[in-house]
């Protein structure tokens, strides 16, 4: 079969590589689609961060290891320990593997588990191939009538619904999010479903045209001062909730500058760099500061939100062949397409 190999930064290489065999308690699942990310271009193009280059202290996997941790398949065989019902069943992945003994796991934050693995980064055999195999543990069993495209999304909307859960934001009150990547995307999404619309804040033409096609509002930043124009539609006090997607320094600025005294900021990017001195800021404004990582428990009313058709897929979600994975790439990192899932097939 084939599957995309990660080396190293800038080497991702398209090779014919052994099918997997479902050991004890796993699966085997023919992906439908494995969505791209931004961890995933990361990795690809800045640094080697998610990917070990010695062996992981928990699954023992280093590089090179096949990438993809946005997974929808279907169930094809199974290991022993596993019943043969699941075969045939349309599941999402969630690709996260504690040890299974810390107090995290234990009290089922498993994402905040300190030799936490992913699929697909850092358990080898992940998604972007045509078969992957995965702990049962892992799978979620899409409701009725899910699309393998709405249940290859479960994985980056559980980002965005724990960032909203953890928020804490209501109804009635007012959020920002800054950056139009496929999260911030998301959490816009997220808000719209719970009644809460958000301003989005975007420097590329492109994702705010998208972004506001969903019917969001946007801002330019580039156009003026965004912190100026988010105090304008509060009536100066601020935005109650501000998720901060990009890991941006300025963005960090408007993120502190643009929330009300008392407000949440929401951080949900992984720095590329120290944080930047702008968040002393916030000693002054009595903000909380929260951040959040992966998820726990979400998957489940993700899938029943886009079951429900709260969550639509039109406008942002596209899709494209393994074989046209280097090209989809370098769109995403020109910022010309937001979230592209990838058929292994073609």
């Amino acid at each position: 079969m084939r599957g995309a190999v990660y080396y190293g930064v800038d080497d991702v290489r398209l090779e014919d590589i052994e099918e997997p065999i479902p050991g004890p308690g796993q699966v085997k699942i023919k992906v439908a689609f494995n969505g791209l990310c931004g961890t995933d271009l990361h990795e690809i193009f800045d640094a080697q961060r998610a990917v070990p280059a010695s062996p992981h202290p928990l699954t023992g996997v280093q590089a090179p290891v096949v990438l993809g941790h946005e997974i929808a398949g279907t169930v094809t065989g199974v290991g022993a320990g596993v019943e043969g019902s699941m075969v045939g069943k349309l599941v999402a992945v969630e690709p996260i593997l504690g040890c299974g003994s810390c107090a995290w796991c234990s009290s089922g934050h498993v994402n905040l588990c300190d030799r936490l693995a992913f699929h697909g980064l850092s358990t080898g055999g992940g998604g972007l191939a045509e078969y992957t195999v995965v702990p049962q543990s892992m799978l979620h069993v899409a409701p009725p009538g899910l699309t393998p495209q709405e249940v290859a999304v479960a994985e980056p909307l559980a980002v965005a619904w724990h960032a909203v859960e953890r928020s804490g934001v209501a109804g009635g009150q007012t959020a920002a999010v800054l950056g139009a990547g496929a999260i911030g995307i998301g959490i816009s999404l997220v808000l719209r479903s719970r009644g809460i619309k958000a301003v989005v804040v975007e420097p590329s033409p492109s994702r705010r045209r998208l972004v506001e096609g969903l019917g969001a509002t946007v801002l330019d930043p580039s156009s003026g001062d965004a912190v100026d124009r988010l105090l304008e539609l509060t009536s100066g006090a601020g935005v109650d909730v501000c998720f901060e997607t990009s890991a941006a320094v300025a963005s960090y600025e408007v993120a502190v500058s643009s929330t009300a005294k008392h407000g949440v900021v929401m951080l949900l990017a992984s720095p590329r760099l120290p944080l930047p001195p702008v968040l002393g800021k916030a000693l002054a404004r009595e903000l909380e500061i929260r951040t959040s990582y992966a998820y726990h428990g979400d998957f489940p009313a993700v899938l029943d939100a886009l079951s429900r058709a709260l969550i639509p897929l039109d406008g942002w979600v596209t899709t494209a062949g393994l074989s046209s994975l280097h090209q989809v790439l370098a769109d995403m990192r020109a910022g010309s397409r937001a979230k592209v899932l990838i058929d292994p097939s073609y």
